[in-house]
């Protein structure tokens, strides 16, 4: 059985509305450049990591979390060709 959740954030709230599209901004530039990294110019990943870390400004989790979702969206590129 699947379940989809929804958060909604109230309208008092809505002033962090700039910081989360700053956030998904970056996210956006990062998988892209990493996409080309891993999987253009097939670069290491602990390569990849350290300076994503360090240039990004992600936090180990944060780099492992793309890099999941950027193996999911490959695979399934994958698999639909």
């Amino acid at each position: 059985m699947q379940a989809t959740y929804q958060a909604k954030i109230p309208d008092p709230d809505k002033d962090i509305y700039p910081l989360l599209d700053a956030m998904a901004a970056l996210y956006g530039r990062a998988e892209r450049a990493l996409f080309v990294d891993l999987h253009v110019r097939c670069r290491a990943l602990s390569e990849c990591k350290r300076e994503y870390i360090r240039n990004f400004g992600l936090s180990a989790r944060q780099f492992n979390a793309l890099r999941a979702n950027l193996d999911g969206k490959v695979e399934a590129a994958r698999e639909g060709q």
